[in-house]
């Protein structure tokens, strides 16, 4: 019955995949005649339970999801070994929201061959819960079937309970596994977690005793939260580190204040789900939840509208407010952090002040890496503004801020100010050349201000035209293309997302994608890009190539 079963599932998904359609190829060599790649369906392995929780996901192609068949042709180690690597730090929407789409879609899982090999399902939801993606990681955990008692399963729906404050429900799976039996330090670690909680201090030590004669080293950061959970106070020079889900709960409940030094290394070391969670802690000081929120903004999981009312609501000397600009551009600390850029602009007396403190504040951004978060902090305030021709020189900060804020559909006033100006001036500055020919692409002069761009933009330029909605003049791309012949970084990463893409192994493609941005610091060099632009549309990945260009214009009007 069994082996029908699993013919029967390799059958019906044979036939689904015959009328997949291929992907752009980057070689154009890789289409069958009829221009459709057929669809070779992995051998299946093991139980109907097994492959069916290594296939869970809440999301498919008619709620957001990718295609059942994105693992298509990929063996399992490679995807297991990617999803591992995966950064959980996406600063990029289109590439963030790609991340989630791959983790929390239901799609055939590839034959697992060796059974100590991780989970895919327990992987891709320990993501979820690491990107802080809590209410996907939460549903994803109800999909599992409640027949599977996977160690790690149970682990995360402990979690699962204690980010929704039931405790006891908590303890109960926590009790349970050590009934088990399960070899996870985790569990004894949250077994003394739960004596705590229910005030059972003596039954705490109890535990730690039996720990230590057993030889268990427990890490410092633990420790220095069983004393302070114990009631013992926070010493002001202890330093938590190695911060995971179940000691942000010992410190959330901790009857002490803790201080920015105190966590330093873990806003600077946690993932983002930490850093949401830090964000709304009542227990931290006001500057740990303004950098916590402030993080967790940049990857996408705290609204601009909620770090605005967090700004707001820190208290802030004048004197502070009065040279915070001059000294962050000094590359002094100011604390807490953009806060106090955010107070300061409201405190700017008319429209040329807030324009020219709006530009140096940006240009702060820029030096440390958080332009577009101050695009977003300051774009309610440039649109108030009705662009006039004394404005001009304020118009390609606009622009830009504008577009790093995803609110490019709000700059046509300050584009009609630029152009104005950029036909005046005789398009004089690279700024204005740069902004210019991508707003006005079908006009352009083959010979005039596109030569002066620098080769390096080029590549994406052209990419740009040839594939979004743009109308570009042939004779233009041709020059255009002249100018762009790049020599694209051969590396082994490189190499792998080339072939992933060209064998439409699409769920690969994505994970290398991701690597790749990894490796690159979140904050993607030309070149990358252009690379990413070509595996995704090469992958069948159009709409996150089109997002994808979109942002990357905003390097390329630098």
């Amino acid at each position: 019955m069994r082996f029908f079963l699993v013919f029967l599932l390799c059958l019906t998904m044979s036939s689904v995949g015959m009328t997949q359609q291929g992907p752009l190829s980057l070689t154009q060599d890789q289409t069958t005649q009829q221009g459709k790649r057929p669809f070779i369906s992995p051998v299946r392995v093991g139980t109907l339970e097994d492959i069916t929780f290594d296939s869970v996901g809440i999301l498919d192609v008619g709620n957001g999801g990718l295609t059942p068949d994105i693992w298509q042709q990929t063996d399992y180690d490679s995807v297991t070994l990617l999803l591992e690597q995966m950064p959980t730090r996406i600063e990029s929407p289109a590439l963030r929201r790609l991340a989630v789409q791959v983790l929390a879609t239901s799609a055939s899982a590839p034959q697992k061959i060796d059974q100590q090999s991780p989970w895919l399902a327990v992987l891709r939801i320990e993501k979820l819960l690491e990107m802080g993606e809590f209410a996907k990681f939460k549903k994803m955990l109800e999909a599992v079937p409640a027949t599977m008692k996977n160690p790690k399963i149970l682990r995360l729906q402990s979690i699962s309970a204690l980010l929704d404050q039931e405790y006891e429900k908590a303890c109960i799976i926590i009790d349970n596994a050590l009934r088990a039996e399960y070899d996870d330090i985790f569990w004894q670690k949250a077994d003394v977690f739960c004596h705590l909680q229910d005030r059972d201090t003596a039954k705490a030590r109890f535990k730690l005793g039996l720990l230590e004669e057993q030889g268990v080293e427990l890490p410092a950061t633990f420790m220095t939260l069983v004393e302070i959970m114990s009631g013992a106070p926070a010493a002001p020079d202890a330093s938590l580190r190695q911060f995971g889900f179940l000691e942000y709960f010992m410190l959330k409940n901790a009857n002490a204040q803790f201080s920015l030094s105190t966590l330093q290394p873990v806003l600077q070391d946690a993932s983002p789900g930490i850093w949401k969670l830090l964000a709304s802690t009542g227990n931290v000081d006001v500057q740990v939840r303004v950098r916590a929120a402030q993080l967790a903004e940049k990857y996408g999981l705290y609204s601009t509208d909620e770090l605005k009312e967090l700004y707001e609501s820190v208290l802030i000397s004048p004197q502070n407010l009065a040279g915070a600009l001059d000294a962050m551009a000094l590359g002094q600390d100011i604390s807490p952090s953009y806060a106090v850029l955010y107070q300061a602009l409201k405190n700017q007396r008319d429209q040329k002040e807030t324009l020219e403190f709006i530009q140096k504040a940006l240009n702060v951004g820029k030096l440390n890496g958080d332009y577009n978060q101050l695009a977003r902090l300051f774009a309610d305030e440039i649109i108030k503004i009705i662009p006039q021709p004394e404005h001009a020189w304020f118009a390609t900060t606009a622009i830009h801020a504008l577009y790093a804020a995803n609110m490019s559909e709000r700059s046509d006033a300050w584009q009609a100010i630029l152009t104005q100006t950029a036909l005046a001036t005789g398009i004089s500055s690279p700024p204005l050349q740069n902004i210019v020919n991508l707003e006005n692409l079908s006009q352009l002069q083959v010979n005039g201000a596109l030569g002066q761009l620098p080769v390096e933009k080029l590549g994406d330029l052209y990419l740009l035209t040839g594939y979004s909605e743009f109308l570009v003049d042939k004779k233009v791309r041709e020059t255009m293309l002249g100018y762009s012949q790049l020599q694209l970084p051969v590396t082994p990463l490189f190499q792998q997302l080339n072939a992933a893409a060209r064998n439409y192994k699409k769920g690969k493609t994505i994970l290398l994608i991701l690597q790749l941005v990894k490796q690159s610091g979140n904050r993607t060099h030309p070149v990358t890009e252009s690379q990413i632009i070509k595996a995704s549309l090469a992958a069948d990945l159009k709409d996150t190539a089109d997002t994808y260009l979109k942002e990357s214009i905003l390097d390329i009007m630098q």
